[in-house]
């Protein structure tokens, strides 16, 4: 009887393991831990060591992580050295890595912090944001805002070809639906031998164009410096 006890143990876990990096088409929640405690009482549940917890929404391999049910409400806290976050629709996928994480059920909204790296695929395109902190708000299926906090952080767009995009900035928001990432703050704009440094810069993922606002004080004058460029286009050289 024990040889059969743990011989189905082992199978419900290595199902768990296959699912890692393929978080696509959960149709309903399952989790395998080392081990767990809870108190009725606080409408916890705690998960310690080699933790995974499958879900339709979000899928995440952690090291510690805590379940909380407090009436309608539900949330997850997960701990790793890094731990890891999926998920997966026909047409985007991502891959979240950080130290902690929280996400809402009832607010599907995510929050990670502490060497956060996020691996985000959209049709051909590739985004790469490496932060010290990232949130994701999402408003309908198709309808993700990322929101990023770094110092700076820094994106690395690619397309498919062979010049990827290089930004570097203090903040970042990305709109999933519209394909518009808006940064502020410090911003370095790389892409082969162009560089363009601005205060805020909004670029458009489908058409590759850029709207760019450089803003200095010099006697108290403003000036705002707005391109509308083609990424592969030269910036201008001209000293304003």
């Amino acid at each position: 009887m024990a040889n059969k006890v743990w011989i189905f143990v082992f199978l419900i876990s290595s199902n768990l393991l296959l699912a890692k990096g393929k978080c696509h088409n959960i149709l309903q929640e399952s989790l395998s831990a080392d081990s767990s405690s809870g108190s009725r009482k606080l409408g916890t549940s705690n998960y310690i060591g080699n933790v995974i917890f499958l879900h339709p929404e979000i899928c995440t391999w952690a090291d510690k992580l805590e379940i909380k049910q407090q009436g309608d409400m539900r949330s997850i806290l997960a701990y790793g050295s890094p731990l890891e976050i999926n998920h997966s629709t026909n047409n985007e996928k991502f891959k979240l890595t950080s130290q902690t994480m929280s996400y809402s059920f009832d607010e599907k909204s995510l929050s990670a912090s502490d060497n956060v790296k996020l691996e985000l695929s959209r049709n051909s395109q590739q985004l790469i944001l490496i932060a010290d902190k990232i949130s994701m708000l999402q408003r309908t299926a198709q309808n993700r805002q990322w929101l990023a906090e770094g110092s700076p952080l820094e994106i690395r767009i690619k397309d498919g070809e062979n010049n990827p995009v290089i930004i570097s900035a203090q903040q970042m928001n990305y709109q999933a639906a519209e394909q518009t990432l808006t940064m502020v703050g410090n911003i370095e704009f790389r892409q082969q031998q162009s560089t363009i440094k601005a205060g805020k810069l909004i670029y458009n993922l489908n058409d590759n164009t850029r709207q760019s606002y450089k803003t200095r004080l010099f006697y108290l004058h403003r000036w705002d410096l707005i391109s509308q460029l083609p990424v592969h286009a030269q910036p201008s050289k001209r000293r304003i």
